[in-house]
């Protein structure tokens, strides 16, 4: 019998040895892969030392104003790509990563909590240290309206339009705040494990696994590269995580925000989300639309366009509405 249990104890000790050294294994084929991809995996831009670190900007085009492209939470220059080759052949047109994001560095004095103050001054100083003179036009997608907003409160004499394209706002009901919570943890869980993925160099392994959010070859490519070397992930998920804090703080925002100011704001009519039920995506589509209403209607200067066919990303499903509504404004303004 004493032998019986040694000899098990001994396989049982040579199965938990093969599984480390297959582990061991996997993660150092995951570092070689990661760092391969990081090297082939150029940035679309230049970095730019914004003081400590280094930010990713991408402009391309001449002329003025300047249109200043904000992604929304967790996304990253590479998501404007049917936008900006297109407003380029008429104007200047720069499209960055928020620090941790995309091919830009991780601000080594970051918080625990992304404010959305501290984004626009990164902004302020990327813009300032890249020479990108004003006057802009402020584009921002979702999480990146907020932003964008953010910045006109600032800097109002620096922009001269502002472009919202199914934009986040902060004057949320308390039905639309708690769906929109819930959405937020659910990709929050999600991305916890893609980061653990990410870190062991999973992704890196097997990068064509990571989902097309609709780009072209080209730009998935780099979409994919970026999700599977660099520390993207666990930038985007404290940001993600960041959201409902910044949503309270800004609920009343301060005077001077550019009511009068030239404004587009686009929206989709339609929000689709597999992880609510029924009467959730109902009831957060119907509040959606009529914060969007409610917002166009505070300013005096605003064009309202409601699209019937897009999901979230408009700047991907319908890039033909978001194009023809910054040239629009670029060639109003001029």
């Amino acid at each position: 019998m004493r032998s019986v249990k040694r000899t098990v104890k001994w396989v049982v000790g040579v199965i938990v040895l093969g599984m480390a050294a297959y582990v061991a294994l996997v993660v150092w084929q995951g570092s070689q892969a990661k760092a391969a991809i990081k090297q082939s995996n150029t940035p679309l831009g230049q970095w730019v030392d914004v003081g400590g670190f280094n930010m990713h900007l991408h402009c391309l085009g001449t002329g003025s104003p300047t249109v200043i492209l904000e992604a929304g939470a967790g996304d990253f220059s590479v998501i404007w790509e049917k936008v900006h080759g297109v407003l380029s052949t008429t104007t200047q047109v720069c499209a960055y990563d928020r620090s941790g994001l995309g091919w830009s560095e991780i601000n080594p004095e970051e918080e625990a909590v992304v404010r959305v103050e501290t984004r626009v001054e990164e902004l302020t100083t990327l813009l300032n240290a890249a020479n990108v003179a004003p006057p802009y036009i402020m584009v921002g997608h979702s999480f990146g309206g907020l932003l964008a907003q953010a910045y006109v409160q600032t800097h109002r004499e620096d922009v001269a339009g502002l472009v919202l394209i199914d934009a986040l706002h902060a004057e949320q009901s308390e039905d639309l705040r708690a769906i929109h919570q819930k959405k937020m943890q659910q990709a929050a869980e999600e991305y916890q494990v893609v980061s653990v993925m990410q870190k062991i160099g999973l992704l890196a392994l097997s990068p064509n696994e990571i989902p097309n959010p609709g780009l072209s070859e080209e730009g998935v490519a780099k979409y994919r590269g970026v999700l599977a070397s660099l520390p993207h992930v666990e930038s985007m998920l404290l940001e993600l995580n960041s959201i409902p804090d910044n949503l309270m703080e800004r609920r009343n925002p301060s005077a001077g925000d550019g009511a009068s100011m030239p404004t587009a704001l686009i929206y989709a009519t339609s929000h689709q989300d597999a992880g609510l039920s029924a009467q959730e995506n109902a009831t957060f589509a119907t509040q959606w639309v009529a914060l969007q209403r409610q917002v166009a209607a505070q300013s005096s200067n605003t064009v309202v366009l409601a699209d019937e066919q897009s999901g979230h990303y408009i700047q991907l499903d319908n890039p033909d509405l978001v194009n023809r509504t910054i040239l629009d404004m670029v060639n109003t303004l001029r």
